[in-house]
């Protein structure tokens, strides 16, 4: 079984080959976000370390969108998305996607499209997997800022061709302390 950090890494790696500008995360709420007390018949909103930090960073993030998962009434998970907006988390759907629609060979009626599951029962461990999300999502935002130089030393290189080498230019670059990259 992959890791979450593998898993986001093949399916960020899938997604960049087919060209998708997103992918969906199906989120479940019990024993992954939520602490569960199924002896009480009340909610318990105890989070788990990191979850509401990962959650927000990835509904931050355009090239994730966020699908609420859960077997709970309309009526919870109304409440669930209202406490979890508090956060600014902010989920598209809730046990559907209707982004994802039927193909000639796919059928979404009633299981829809998503590209990664975050739930305790196909294996998620909230204790260590959100810590270990964010660590990815770092050297994510790391990667796409070195990508970023490089396209914008290129760009650079390209009008000064003979003039000065792609590695000088790549050697300033990296010693700025910012570097406008809209280009």
């Amino acid at each position: 079984m992959l890791t979450i950090t593998e898993l986001f890494a093949k399916t960020r790696k899938i997604a960049d080959a087919k060209k998708w500008d997103k992918v969906f995360i199906m989120v479940d709420v019990h024993e992954t976000i939520l602490e569960s007390d199924y002896v009480n018949d009340s909610e318990n909103f105890t989070y788990y370390d990191k979850s509401i930090e990962a959650l927000k960073r990835l509904s931050d993030n355009p090239f994730y969108e966020l699908i609420l998962w859960t077997s709970c009434d309309d009526d919870r998970a109304f409440q669930y998305l209202n406490e979890f907006e508090k956060f600014g988390i902010e989920f598209s759907y809730f046990n559907s996607n209707p982004e994802v629609q039927n193909t000639t060979y796919a059928r979404f009626e009633s299981k829809f499209y998503f590209n990664i599951i975050l739930d305790d029962k196909a294996g998620f461990d909230a204790l260590s997997d959100w810590q270990e999300i964010i660590e990815y999502l770092d050297f994510e935002e790391d990667f796409q800022k070195k990508q970023k130089v490089i396209h914008y030393a290129k760009k650079v290189h390209e009008r000064l061709r003979g003039v000065v080498s792609l590695v000088q230019i790549h050697e300033v670059l990296e010693n700025l302390e910012s570097v406008k990259l809209d280009e």
